[in-house]
């Protein structure tokens, strides 16, 4: 992989107790990322939040 980030959201319930609300996972291969010009990478990078 050329590119892997991403985050997890949790939220706390009545009980205390956590629950994951929500989960996102970017991924860009080397493949893709060869064929990208140096901006396009940093604006996925920026638009993915890593």
């Amino acid at each position: 992989m050329a590119l892997h980030c991403g985050y997890l959201i949790w939220q706390v319930q009545a009980d205390g107790t956590f629950a994951l609300a929500r989960e996102e996972e970017n991924v860009i291969d080397r493949a893709t990322a060869a064929r990208l010009q140096p901006a396009q990478s940093e604006q996925l990078r920026a638009q993915f939040g890593c």
